[in-house]
Parts: structure tokens; sequence; C-alpha cells
């Protein structure tokens, strides 16, 4: 070092004991004395003291960490920021905007001695946030998140759909994007809407236990057709690799293809849970994005040195990257090759998947309704098979001419699933075998003629009536019941209280009504003749009203010589004779 600036450092140190142990007033005066004899501005002194370690740290405020505004203030100031942030992280109000809106409100500072409010300056209004946790950079701070973790190899998949940053796709071909290509610039959605059936499109499905995945690319938009054709190809069984089958949970986002009908109807029929998180949280399926990662940095950035000639080719060359990577790539977290850790497998863990045609049948497989007929059967064709007949006797709460929903089990053709709406309002499935025919057609579990005879259980109704009979009549059955019904017994509810059928009549309150008066009617009754009678028939009438004398016969003739008695004749003789009857019996 020169001995010009070992001098400099020697008055540099000189000076800076001075200052330090200068009063209340006098450094002002050492400092300008130092700056001009050493001919340097007071801010090059202080740096010059500084790179030396000449100078004190300066000392705290008595203040510091202290603040006038309320803590309610700066709450909203924060909460206006706040709520005027996008979500893509841009505000549309700043912290001086808020500060200017407050002042404006009268809300400020308060002045500890006087009470009084008073303005503030925005890095006051910045200073408060932080103090009281309400800066806009703090509320801005991500939640925390739980780990997810997955029993074992498929029990939980992810799959997610992303672009191609690297090529477009149209009309099958694949044209190369530049690296500033703006015919997608997000903010013209015009020119999102030209290329939209032209990008080339990811799909990707993800083991969460193994990470081993299954991915491909397609031209078009990301709708429930594709989302159909891909999920079907990922779950069949490869030639050379391992990891296949039918998960037991599917994780994806809220998107088209996880609303459209056609891709639920698939999965429910193929027995896959599906949870959907909420819009914007990609860290719920964050295996499957990084996954997208991945393949963007090892498969994808080789494509800046070979263009493949179409969709299949790119194809071809994805999948032997694809299955060497899990093959041979150990994973960070177990520490084995995705392709390994898959095999660890168990046996009642592995479900293996249909068929394409029949996955693609189950696409479109709605529940059909059958009536259950009076043997408690239902017929059905499953697809591929003919129509068979499904006995349903053994099944809880199914009776004679109820509507059932039946669909095909894809896991155990023919067998079909039967949905029966249960009593509390829940919906139950149970899969049914077909019944089994005889050689003449008859089931082979009916009854045989003359062998005995096997009724049909009885259904929740039935046995409701038998509850019902028991209560009224205590007794077993209603069949039981109905014969007692018979003797016209009166019925008993619950508790043996006996019921009156006319306890409502005897009750009732029926008002006093007072009499109409109205005109006569002037109707009058018609005088009729009756016919006169046979003498043989008179003779009858007379005996049989008590007339024992022999010359009856003989005496009426004699009377009435044309052998007709009048009728009020006769009519007064039979009441005479019945009047004297009466007495004599009284007598």
């Amino acid at each position: 070092m020169h001995a010009a600036d070992l001098a400099i450092i020697d008055l540099l140190r000189a000076y800076a004991t001075r200052i330090a142990s200068a009063g209340h007033g006098a450094k002002n005066a050492i400092v300008a004395e130092a700056c001009e004899r050493l001919q340097m501005s007071q801010a090059t002194l202080y740096k010059r003291m500084g790179e030396l370690g000449l100078t004190r740290a300066r000392k705290r405020r008595s203040d510091a960490g202290t603040t006038r505004v309320p803590a309610e203030v700066a709450r909203i100031g924060g909460g206006l920021v706040a709520l005027a942030t996008r979500a893509n992280g841009k505000r549309t109000m700043t912290i001086k905007g808020a500060a200017r809106q407050l002042i404006a409100n009268g809300l400020g500072a308060v002045d500890e001695d006087t009470g009084e409010v008073v303005s503030f300056s925005t890095s006051t209004l910045s200073r408060a946030m932080r103090l009281h946790q309400c800066h806009p950079d703090q509320l801005a701070v991500p939640s925390a998140h739980t780990n997810l973790v997955s029993l074992h190899p498929n029990h939980v998949w992810q799959v997610d759909c992303s672009v191609c940053v690297i090529f477009y796709a149209p009309e099958g071909g694949l044209r190369v994007k530049a690296i500033d290509d703006t015919d997608v610039y997000k903010n013209k959605p015009d020119a999102v809407a030209r290329v939209a059936r032209d990008l080339c499109l990811r799909w990707a499905i993800v083991d969460h236990t193994s990470g081993a995945f299954y991915s491909d690319y397609h031209a078009g938009a990301e709708d429930s057709t594709s989302f159909n054709e891909f999920f079907i190809r990922a779950i069949q069984q490869r030639a050379g690799q391992p990891f296949h089958g039918v998960p037991r949970i599917l994780m994806l986002d809220p998107g088209a293809a996880a609303r459209a009908a056609t891709s639920r109807n698939l999965l429910e029929r193929l027995g896959v849970q599906v949870i959907q998180h909420r819009p914007k949280n990609p860290r719920a399926k964050g295996m499957v994005e990084g996954l997208h990662n991945l393949i963007e940095r090892e498969f994808e950035g080789l494509l800046r040195q070979w263009k493949p000639a179409d969709i299949d080719d790119l194809n071809t060359w994805h999948h032997r990257w694809r299955v060497a990577y899990c093959a041979t790539e150990r994973h960070s977290r177990h520490g084995m090759t995705r392709f390994g850790a898959w095999t660890r497998i168990r046996e009642d863990q592995l479900v293996l998947a249909p068929p394409v045609e029949l996955c693609r049948e189950l696409v479109v497989s709605r529940p059909v309704e059958r009536t259950v007929t009076g043997d408690l059967s239902i017929s059905y064709a499953c697809p591929g098979h003919k129509s068979a007949i499904y006995t349903l006797r053994h099944l809880p709460d199914v009776y004679p001419k109820q509507k059932v929903r039946v669909v095909v089990n894809a896991y155990r053709l023919p067998d079909v699933d039967v949905l029966v709406d249960a009593p509390d309002g829940t919906v139950a499935t149970y899969t049914v075998s077909p019944a089994e025919l005889n050689e003449y057609g008859f089931i082979a579990a009916g009854a045989v003629i003359g062998e005995g005879y096997k009724a049909a259980p009885k259904n929740e109704a039935q046995r409701q009536l038998d509850r019902i009979a028991q209560e009224a009549y205590g007794l077993p059955s209603m069949d039981d019941a109905k014969r007692q019904r018979a003797q016209r017994t009166a019925f008993t509810g619950d508790g043996g209280i006996t019921l009156n059928p006319f306890a409502h009549i005897e009750s009732a309150q029926l008002p006093a009504y007072l009499p109409k008066r109205g005109r006569e009617h002037g109707a009058q009754i018609a005088a009729r003749d009756l016919p006169n009678v046979e003498i043989t028939q008179a003779v009858r009438r007379l005996r049989t009203a008590g007339d024992k004398s022999s010359d009856l016969y003989a005496r009426l003739s004699a009377q009435f010589g044309d052998g007709f008695v009048p009728a009020d004749w006769l009519q007064a003789e039979v009441d005479a004779l019945r009047g004297a009857e009466r007495q004599q019996a009284t007598g």
C-alpha cells in the first residue's frame, strides 16, 4: 500500500475517534474540518470510514417498532390493495392510492398529545401494514398445504391435459412453433380461437404412489372424447410395460372432460371414484403438473433437433422415451425406478381393465329401467350376449311391478348391476348373475310340481302388513287376520287400545239449526184403485190370517158370484182377523 494511502487512513481513524467522542452539537464542526482537510464530500468521508470499519452502528430510535396508524386503519388499507389484486398478481390499486383514500375519508394517524387525526405518508402506512401483518405482500403469501398420501400402486391416479410447446397439429400434421410465436398470444382471444383446433395436446396420467406414468399426444381440443379415449388406452395392458389396470381413485381438474356425462358414465361403470379439486388449485394434483414439466424438459427438449413426420411418429418416439425413463430413472421419493415401484402391487390391488371395445360401450351405457315381474325377475341383454333372465328373489326391498335400473357390469359379464331405490332414499347396487335354465328353458332353481313349493320371500310391504295384523288382532300374519276380520272384530291398536269405529261420529259437535219458513208445494197424492183378487187367492190369504171356517170358499162364491173379491174388502177382513189373533195372544 502507498505511503499516502496509509496517511489518509491514519487521518480517517483520528477523525473517527474525535467524532465518536464529541458531545452533542460538536460533531458537525469536526466533520466539516475533516472534509476540508481530506478534500472529499461528507458522503465520501462516511463511506471511507465505513469501508475501514471506523463508524459505529446507527443508534436505534426510541420509538422504533411503533406507529401512530391504528391497526384497523392499516387493515382497511391492506384490504383495499389486496381486494384490487388480480389473479395474476397485478395490483390495480397502490398503497399510495389507498393512503389517499383513507385520508380523504378522515381515517389517519392519531396524535397522542392532542388526539387529533393527522395525515400520514405512504411509507408510514406501509410500515403500519407490515407491523400489523396486513401488508399486501404478507396477504399474498400462499396458504399452507397438506401432504397427500396414497396407500399402494393404482390406489390414486392423477390426470391432466396440457398444450405441447413445440408443435401445432393442423389437419393431423405437425408444424414447428417459433420461439417467439405470437399466434396464440393470451391477450388476443380471437387468435386463440383461430388455432384452437390445431393445437397439439399432451395427455398425461401418473400413479401417485410409484410415479409410473402414461402419456401421449393428439390433435384437437381438450374434450370428453379425447379424455375417454386416452383413459381407455392408459388402463390397458401393454407389452413390455407393467403399468396398467383400473385405479381406485382418479384426481383431475374441474374441466370440460370431467363434467361430461360420457366421462362420468365411463368412470362410474369402471368403479372409479372421481375427486375434482377446486378451480385454480393445481397444487392439489401437483404430481401430474410436475410430470408435464418433466416431459417438456426431458423429451420435448430433444425435439428442437428433430421433427417427427406426424402425430403417430411423435407418439412412437414418445412412448419409447417414456418406457425407458420409467424403467431406468430412479424416483427421488422412494429411490426405486417408477416401473420397479409399481410392480410391488398385490393381486388384490390390481383391477384388470375390460377390453377396449367393452370400455367404449361403457361410455354410452346408461342404466336401463326394467319392471320386476310377478316371479321377481327381469330380463336384460348385455353387449355381445343374448337376452337372459335375472332373478331378484334374494334381493331385499324388491316387489312385483317395481321399477329397477339395470346396467352392465364391466368386470363380470354377463352379470349386471341392479340399482334399487332403498326406503331411506339411497340407491342400493346389487350384482346379479343370469338364472340357470334347464334343457327345456325352465329356471333350474324353480319348484318342481308335485315335489313341494317354494314360496317367494315376503317383501317389505308384506312384512308391514304382518306387523299391522299383529297390532290389530294379535295374530302372526295377515292371512290369519283376514279370517279374524271376517268376524268384524274390533281393531286394536298398538298397546292394546280398542278402537271405536264411530268415535268421530259420536264426538261430532252438531250446530242447532233454526227452522226456515217456506211455501206449500201443492202436489196431491193421486188416488189408486187396487185390482180385485181371485176367490182362490182370497181364501188363501184369509186362511193365513186365521179364518178356520170350512165353508169359506162356498160363502165367498155365494157372496161374490163373479169369481173375484174386492181388494179393499179382503184387506179389511185380513186386518180384522189379525187384530183378533193379537188380542187373544195378549189376553
